[in-house]
């Protein structure tokens, strides 16, 4: 607990970070110049993390402080934000961006391209506990922690990212209960290298469940008018209020965890490749499906677009796919990582 911040009104402290949200969209926007070739090096994701973290380390803003009240007594505060972020944005935006998902067209893509795709998702899935393993014999301490510190709960949040995408990353922080003030340790990982809350769980359920429904209904002609790029907003905001609540010291707290991380994306790529040369796949699913996995909607249609422009849907479908796997894949994985973590 600290004092207040210079900011406390939770209103005042939207307005700020909704200013750096817009920053990071206005300059992340530029085709060219020097925003251009930062963007290249540092994602736009990222900086939503980092920009809110400095702030509150400057203390203009804070998650929770204490004052005192008339009384002269010690009270505790804290924002609002994350909590409205997570309970209404977050399931907001998995309707949105699931939305979208025309599981016709994804079947008619052949069992090649979902049988890669899946694979690359089983290589995360069983990645992560064998990354522990391996680490966990020369190095517990990298990857032990007990209660809300235990690092297999900060992992999930790589798993739900690395399967599906920002949402499902959101929902792991929130449903194994990280403690967030370690975790910019894991949103470095996330980028170098590419329990259940009861009720918060079936609540993100029910969302996914809700926007692949509503695919089937003339609702899905909502994605016209900018359906996932309102879900992608919701995210942004969302990965604002958790950068908010981050310790930026904590990146630096365990640097092992980036050996983790790569052990964790070799298996993923051992995995697909074995999987894809059994079934004679083309290197185009591989380099899509894995793209689909990590990088997610943005980066996917790039790659498939590489092969050729008229591709570039097949990226799209692919990695909305991982959306819907996204949080189910990562909470098998997060219970896998639980087994095999050091006590």
């Amino acid at each position: 607990m600290h004092n207040p911040p210079y900011f406390t009104d939770d209103t005042i402290v939207f307005g700020i970070l909704m200013i750096l949200v817009g920053f990071v969209f206005y300059t992340s926007s530029k085709e060219e110049g020097f925003w251009k070739k930062f963007y290249n090096v540092i994602p736009a994701l990222l900086l939503c993390y980092l920009l809110p973290s400095i702030f509150s380390s400057l203390h203009i803003i804070a998650p929770e402080w204490t004052e005192l009240d008339n009384e002269g007594e010690i009270v505790e505060k804290s924002s609002s934000l994350y909590f409205v972020s997570s309970r209404y944005l977050l399931p907001a935006a998995l309707v949105l961006m699931t939305l979208s998902i025309d599981l016709k067209a994804l079947l008619n893509l052949g069992p090649k391209a979902l049988i890669v795709f899946l694979a690359g998702t089983l290589g995360i899935i069983i990645g992560g506990p064998v990354a522990i393993l391996i680490v966990s014999i020369f190095s517990p301490e990298t990857v032990g922690g007990a209660g809300f510190d235990a690092v297999w709960r900060g992992l999930s949040t790589l798993a739900g990212s690395w399967i599906g995408g920002g949402a499902n990353q959101a929902a792991m922080l929130e449903i194994f209960k990280y403690n967030q003030q370690k975790y910019g340790g894991m949103v470095l990982v996330d980028i170098v290298v590419a329990n259940i809350g009861g009720s918060f769980f079936w609540m993100i359920t029910l969302a996914t469940i809700i926007g692949i429904s509503l695919s089937f209904t003339p609702l899905k002609s909502y994605e016209g008018a900018g359906a996932s790029k309102i879900g992608s907003i919701f995210i942004y905001i969302l990965v604002a209020t958790i950068g908010m609540k981050m310790d930026l010291t904590a990146v630096l707290d365990n640097p092992g965890l980036i050996l983790v991380g790569v052990i964790w994306m070799l298996i993923h790529f051992i995995v697909i490749f074995l999987v894809a040369k059994i079934i004679r796949a083309p290197y185009f699913f591989i380099a899509v499906g894995s793209q689909a996995n990590v990088g997610g909607a943005a980066s996917a249609p790039v790659v498939a677009s590489a092969f050729h422009p008229s591709l570039a849907s097949v990226g799209v479908l692919l990695a909305i796919f991982g959306y819907i796997v996204g949080t189910y894949g990562a909470i098998l994985c997060a219970y896998l990582m639980e087994i095999v973590a050091p006590k």
